[in-house]
């Protein structure tokens, strides 16, 4: 819950940062999942590392929706590679 403090800032709590990062993860995740391609799961892999980045500056305990990226090994590139040709 949001309140304000003697100096007039808002405080966000630790439960606050949680939902935030919650509800952009979720926006994302819909997003990502409606394609299924190397690039998305690039896009997507980046864009949890970038929230667990935040999420370690507020000291916040995340855990991405779904199950974590797969991971993008060369053998992954490779096989994508095959399909487009």
């Amino acid at each position: 819950m949001r309140t304000l403090n003697r100096s007039g800032f808002r405080v966000w709590s630790r439960e606050d940062i949680a939902g935030i990062l919650a509800a952009v993860d979720s926006a994302n995740h819909g997003a990502v999942a409606a394609a299924d391609t190397y690039e998305s799961r690039l896009v997507r892999q980046g864009f949890v590392t970038a929230l667990r980045s935040i999420a370690r500056m507020f000291d916040v305990d995340y855990a991405p929706e779904g199950a974590a990226p797969p991971a993008l090994t060369y053998r992954t590139i490779e096989s994508t590679a095959a399909v487009r040709q």
